[in-house]
């Protein structure tokens, strides 16, 4: 593995995506965050630790709490 940072995203055009995919044990704390991320998914909301954007509140056809596999809804404390 390099140590070598990536050079940083320069003159971009439109949207950019990152994806964040977290590990963490099932505590209090984070079962407080989980319920946080769940409401804003219910609305289509940027999450809390995210820039307060909201882009997918009117989109047609969105991700929504439906689509969780069993693994998104242990995630979100809902299994």
């Amino acid at each position: 593995m390099s140590s070598t940072p990536s050079p940083p995203v320069e003159n971009q055009q439109g949207w950019g995506n990152v994806m964040y995919i977290p590990a963490a044990p099932m505590c209090e704390k984070n079962l407080a965050y989980a319920r946080k991320v769940k409401a804003a998914l219910e609305t289509g909301a940027s999450p809390g630790d995210f820039p307060r954007e909201d882009y997918e509140t009117t989109w047609e056809g969105r991700f929504t709490l439906r689509d969780l596999n069993i693994h998104g809804k242990r995630a979100l404390g809902m299994a």
